[in-house]
């Protein structure tokens, strides 16, 4: 569980170089791109169903 959770926030930050061609390719703002809500998101996930 910690390793999962490690990819999730390691998720927000190594994608940062690339937020133009991200946001780009799914047709969004860089804001909404780069927020933190797919990985707050996620995060909530796992917690809630590794119990």
């Amino acid at each position: 569980m910690a390793i999962a959770s490690g990819v999730c926030v390691a998720n927000a930050y190594y994608n940062q170089p690339i937020l133009k061609d991200i946001a780009s390719s799914f047709q969004v703002s860089e804001s909404e791109a780069g927020s933190k809500k797919g990985c707050d998101f996620s995060l909530c996930n796992l917690l809630v169903f590794a119990n």
